[in-house]
């Protein structure tokens, strides 16, 4: 264990959010606040209060937020091209990058060296015309593996909901200009020429297809507001272990295409993407309790678009180095430090201590703390925007720190628990926030110093009985994120909480398992969310449920599952973005097949006797 708050979600929770998107996966298993526009609509996160260009997202180490916004829409990442996802709080994300003054996102892909032959197909129907379909296949041996995966989706998500703000009188409606079509591809090639040689080459390409539905305070126009997408992304990466040193080098390359087109306001633009990056990592384990690890990263965007005067172009250089000391087996020491260079300037270096300390000998219960600095540079949408752009933008600039106390225990390999609690408080200077300007267009400043202080908690329980198991898991946050700097004299926002940071949100589940059949009730609590920055105008809190059943046969190398997923099982009305509303109970049915041959154990006992 680092110093540092980690999540891991792992293949089997990954397994059970095949057909979802990312946003959901996080948002019912970590403590990340996602603020979504619904089934196909934008999904940004927000991390300890921080904003949504403050959470970095990386594809095997490799950043794949938009240089232009500084975000990522989660609901564009299908789970289906997972097998893995890590969540870095506060300082642990320093290591990979600079910028992630709330946290991170790591979304990961590795091979499975048993496999022989993996085949695996899925359908899935619901409510408002969603279909989904999944293909994967994977065949390779010791040396070599080869997995290709292929997604498409398409909702028409034209449903029904009460309008409250047209009238007095309530008005039940359809939801229209909501439909959306996504369709991607990944292909993932490893090969293992010796035990310590590593080479790996991902390829992603996605399209992204979506009417963008009105608010519903307007009368919608068909086909008024869409949005068209599509990216690649590419990735060769090759690693050399040795008994004491890890040499990892990676190389990325990635275009993005982006049409926003709006007849109304008589807007079509086009913004396309291109980055390079190069990446090197060394691991050494100076003696068995002193590892040191360090590394250089650069990377280049090129950015094309109307909605700047000329084509801008971003360099950035970054040197890292990390050591991790252990004493006596009890006490692990973290130290971190990152220099990044901007066109040839040098921004302040960012550091970063922390300690991890096993306080019994026999019980593995943790004490964790740590502090740190970061900055987030502007994004090149704040900086050069046509009009309203601000070049001379500062950083923003982060300190933070936290306590930990974590607990995990086993009884006999029958039940199995872990629990933990966290406090953190943070502070970012020269927050930007656009406003309007003199000239009647909106503008970006360096406005705000943020507070952001809270308190995290997970619970998470196993029990395993014969032909029987339970699984229980909780989290549980308080976020106070608030203005502590007036942008003038009649600024009302000081001391108030942060627009859309709810200071209270729970997600819980309860999984049963007998035989071949599953259960799953999962409960989401988001609190009270401000709308205005003098906090006058709120929307209230809201509790959701969903239920998942599903059973699973296998004979031989064939499996075959299927499962039903109702959502907002009690058919609650509410709102997660002010005047766009959100469906009410709706199903899925889902087919899903697979064909699984691994390596038998006698063969590798073979192999390792051979060498």
């Amino acid at each position: 264990m680092t110093a540092y708050k980690k999540i891991h979600i792992d293949s089997s929770i990954i397994a059970e959010y095949h057909t979802r998107n990312l946003s959901d996966l996080l948002a019912e298993n970590t403590p990340l606040f996602i603020k979504t526009y619904g089934q196909g609509g934008l999904a940004t996160s927000s991390i300890r209060g921080a904003g949504a260009s403050h959470t970095m997202v990386t594809w095997n180490g490799i950043n794949i937020n938009s240089p232009m916004l500084g975000q990522l829409d989660f609901s564009l990442i299908p789970v289906s091209f997972l097998d893995g996802a890590e969540v870095f709080c506060g300082a642990g994300s320093i290591r990979d990058y600079s910028g992630a003054l709330g946290g991170s996102v790591n979304l990961i892909n590795e091979p499975d060296w048993n496999n022989r032959l993996n085949l695996e197909l899925s359908q899935e129907f619901g409510s408002y015309h969603s279909k989904n379909s999944h293909f994967s296949s994977a065949f390779g041996n010791s040396r070599f593996q080869s997995q290709t995966r292929f997604f498409y989706s398409a909702a028409e998500n034209n449903f029904t909901f009460l309008n409250t703000e047209i009238s007095q009188v309530p008005v039940i409606q359809e939801r229209e200009n909501a439909s959306f079509i996504k369709s991607g591809l990944i292909q993932e090639f490893y090969i293992r020429p010796s035990s310590n040689h590593f080479l790996t080459a991902r390829l992603w390409y996605q399209s992204n297809n979506r009417h963008l539905p009105e608010p519903m305070v307007v009368i919608p126009v068909y086909g008024n507001e869409k949005q068209n997408d599509h990216f690649l992304r590419s990735q060769i990466n090759w690693k050399y272990y040795s008994r004491k040193v890890v040499v990892s080098t990676t190389t990325a390359w990635q275009y993005n295409f982006l049409n926003y087109s709006n007849r109304t306001a008589g807007i079509d633009s086009e913004n396309r993407t291109q980055i390079i990056t190069g990446r090197v990592d060394l691991s050494y384990d100076l003696f068995p309790e002193l590892q040191l690890n360090s590394g250089v990263l650069g990377d280049y965007a090129y950015i094309w678009t109307e909605n700047y005067l000329k084509p801008a172009e971003q360099k950035h250089f970054s040197v890292y180095f990390s050591a991790e000391k252990n004493i006596k087996q009890r006490l692990k020491i973290n130290m971190m430090a990152r220099q990044d260079i901007y066109h040839g300037e040098l921004p302040p270096l960012i550091p970063s201590a922390g300690i991890n300390l096993k306080l019994l000998k026999e019980t593995d219960i943790h004490f964790k703390a740590n502090i740190s600095k970061n900055f987030h540079k502007p994004t090149l949408n704040d900086r050069y925007w046509y009009p309203g752009g601000n070049p001379d933008l500062n950083e923003e600039k982060g300190t933070s720190g936290e306590l930990s106390l974590d607990y995990a225990g086993n009884s006999g390999g029958i039940f199995l628990y872990q629990t933990g609690v966290t406090a953190y408080r943070s502070k970012i200077d020269n927050w930007i926030q656009w406003q309007p300007g003199e000239y009647g267009y909106w503008e970006p400043a360096n406005l705000k110093e943020v507070l952001s202080k809270g308190i995290e908690s997970f619970l998470s329980c196993h029990v395993n009985l014969t032909g029987f198991s339970i699984s229980i898991g909780t989290n549980w946050t308080y976020t106070s994120a608030t203005n502590i700097k007036p942008s003038g004299s009649s600024d009302m926002s000081v001391d108030k909480q942060l627009v859309y940071v709810p200071e209270h949100q729970t997600n819980a589940h309860i999984k049963v398992k007998t035989g071949g059949f599953m259960i799953k009730y999962s409960y989401n609590y988001t609190g009270k969310r401000y709308i205005s920055s003098d906090n006058s105008q709120f929307l209230p809190s809201y509790k959701l449920s969903d239920l998942s059943l599903s059973y699973a046969y296998k004979k031989g190398s064939n499996r075959a599952e299927i499962n039903l997923f109702i959502g907002n099982v009690w058919d609650i009305d509410y709102q997660a973005i002010a005047y766009h509303p959100m469906p009410g109970r709706n199903y899925f049915l889902n087919i899903r097949y697979f064909f699984m041959k691994k390596a038998s154990a006698k063969s590798e006992v073979r192999k390792k006797i051979r060498k």
